[in-house]
């Protein structure tokens, strides 16, 4: 087994493999791999039946992620990288965001283990219709921002094309710019690189006006049944920016998906609520498997 660094080039040979694997994870999408190729040194390897990809800690430990393959694969797969690490000469293997769903794969190998779950990873998924509809008095609070955005301002909601993503560069530019921490100097250089190569992801995006001024603007992609919101950023001293922005990205891309996948909430507690406030179906909940070789 050959692993060799991830590259935009890759990405047309990776991405029929992220169809395999039935769980609707964001980990495993183009947007969940390629963005943070870079920040986690990510390497990959594949075979006819399976795409092996491992991240690489700043401190320099290993992970590999959930081998993406058809189900009936998985088992003989996690065995591949099990063996390989052994002539390796590794005294562990670790898998990080692995699904629940999956750890029975995991629990049946007989060696020594340890599996612990990565909370602040956990995903949002969501009804597709819920989030567009806004129907109930559940959702009423978003309602009554929306509505005030509408009032307030001259609305316009538009997919990203060649004749306005300049505007949301510069809008970009300006948002990224109120935040100089290296975090998010890290996250930013992957936006900016998304934006400058949506087409190469395959994904796509929408941006929403307030008087004529950029708002906020989200870009996502679609696999199977479930939208992908990868990135989301609005205007926070425009009111009911981002609740406008949220229900008019679902309504113009999330018709033909059942399930809007909206990420993780980092362990911000300030995203938790607010993803939280949205009323998810479902948390996808990830773990962390270590096994002694």
């Amino acid at each position: 087994m050959q692993f060799s660094t991830l590259t935009d080039a890759h990405i047309d040979k990776c991405r029929p493999y992220f169809e395999l694997l039935s769980h609707p994870t964001c980990d495993y999408t183009v947007g969940g791999v390629f963005m943070w190729r870079d920040l986690y040194n990510i390497e990959y390897a594949c075979n006819s039946d399976c795409l092996f990809i491992r991240y690489y800690e700043e401190s320099g430990g290993i992970y590999y992620g959930m081998p993406m393959c058809k189900d009936v694969d998985v088992a003989d797969s996690i065995n591949k990288l099990i063996e390989f690490e052994r002539q390796q000469g590794s005294k562990v293997i670790r898998f990080c965001a692995i699904p629940k769903e999956y750890l029975d794969f995991f629990e049946k190998i007989e060696l020594k283990s340890v599996t612990y779950p990565q909370p602040d990873f956990f995903d949002y998924l969501y009804s597709a219709e819920n989030l567009i509809t806004l129907s109930g008095k559940k959702y009423g609070g978003q309602r009554n921002l929306i509505s005030q955005f509408c009032r307030l301002y001259e609305e316009r909601f538009e997919k990203i094309s060649a004749e306005n993503i300049d505007d949301v560069r510069s809008f970009f530019d300006s948002f990224s710019a109120t935040d100089m921490s290296d975090d998010k100097n890290a996250e930013n250089d992957l936006v900016g690189q998304v934006l400058n190569s949506s087409d190469m992801y395959g994904m796509f995006g929408g941006v929403l006006y307030a008087n004529g001024k950029v708002a906020g603007f989200s870009v996502g992609e679609q696999v199977g049944d479930t939208l992908y919101v990868h990135i989301e950023k609005a205007d926070r001293g425009v009111k009911g920016a981002y609740q406008t922005l949220n229900n008019r990205f679902a309504a113009c891309f999330g018709k033909n998906a059942e399930y809007i996948n909206r990420e993780d909430d980092a362990g911000d507690e300030g995203l938790r609520k607010a993803k939280l406030a949205y009323h998810p179906v479902k948390l996808l909940e990830k773990f962390v498997v270590e096994f002694e070789l």
